[in-house]
């Protein structure tokens, strides 16, 4: 039987585990993925504290993601916190308070790691050419990240990345007082997007081939294909237009939180009251990368941190 390895990382809205095995060559086969939805990002972009109610949610799912590990005989589980976990005043005790309420090893990575690991992830399943330039944009609850690369002869370089502090969590505590939200509050909502992207490191020149990864992103396309959560196998992405981004965001802005919930309970749950503001962020994003289409990966973060731990394991890093 072979060993058995995993990866959890703990967004702002939700904490994703992924059990896989890893192959000679410093790839992965993964067997099982869980979601728990924790909004970590409670109130921490107003106050810079996590709230006691999420720091209780944060511990029930990690707790449970601990058990199904250890249950699946894990040799060794990674874990990473990020936007929210990074805004905490006090990230040192969110660690501790993981390690004593879980015996979870909790690491805080940077928004640049992040942006890179989830681009790696991404395009790791993915069938493109060899000589490719790609845009990988990974819209969260409390960041927003875009990492340029180019892939030759089989290696990823990195060509530009930049963590935006601005997400689907994030931007609605701070612009959205009520759903649907105002004109002048979306208003308020796209500026603060576009003054995030104006300070974007960006490549010069070159085509992009936008890759879209994460929660909002894949949230939409299965809303789409009116799809349940985990109805795409491994590898078999899916693609949004332009266009129909800019309808979706259009009729999400004038609904309810009821209504919105109502297009697809199963996707929706834990993410209905933010996906509106997560779908501002994409269609503005589109605008100014000038894409047209947008490939939808079924991986991230999660799968480019166990892509680097394979790599580990095969020597390769």
């Amino acid at each position: 039987m072979s060993q058995i390895f995993g990866t959890i990382d703990v967004g702002t809205n939700t904490a994703h585990l992924l059990l896989f095995s890893a192959t000679l060559s410093g790839g992965i086969v993964p067997l099982r993925t869980e979601t728990r939805y924790v909004r970590l990002g409670q109130g921490v972009d107003a106050s810079g504290e996590v709230h006691p109610d999420a720091l209780e949610r944060l511990r029930v799912a990690l707790s449970d993601f601990g058990a199904i590990a250890a249950g699946a005989g894990v040799e060794r589980l990674v874990t990473v916190g990020t936007s929210a976990s990074r805004d905490s005043a006090d990230p040192e005790s969110l660690v501790n308070f993981v390690r004593e309420h879980t015996g979870i090893d909790y690491e805080i990575i940077s928004g640049e790691d992040e942006a890179l690991l989830t681009s790696i992830g991404a395009v790791s399943c993915l069938d493109l050419p060899n000589d490719i330039r790609t845009v990988v944009v990974d819209i969260g609850g409390g960041s927003t990240e875009l990492t340029y690369t180019h892939r030759s002869d089989g290696v990823m370089t990195l060509d530009a990345l930049s963590s935006l502090n601005v997400g689907s969590v994030r931007l609605t505590e701070r612009c959205f007082g009520q759903l649907p939200p105002t004109a002048s509050q979306v208003a308020e909502a796209e500026s603060t997007v576009r003054t995030a992207l104006e300070a974007a490191s960006k490549p010069v020149d070159g085509e992009w081939m936008m890759v879209g990864a994460a929660g909002t992103i894949r949230a939409l396309a299965l809303i789409v294909e009116e799809a349940a959560p985990g109805s795409r196998p491994n590898g078999q992405p899916s693609n949004l237009s332009r266009s129909l981004v800019g309808e979706w965001r259009r009729n999400l802005l004038t609904r309810t939180f009821d209504e919105t919930l109502a297009l697809n309970p199963a996707v929706l749950a834990g993410r209905a009251d933010v996906i509106a503001a997560g779908v501002l962020v994409l269609d503005v994003v589109f605008d100014y990368l000038g894409a047209d289409q947008c490939i939808v990966s079924p991986w991230g973060l999660r799968h480019g941190l166990a892509i680097k731990v394979a790599r580990q394991l095969a020597g390769l890093a």
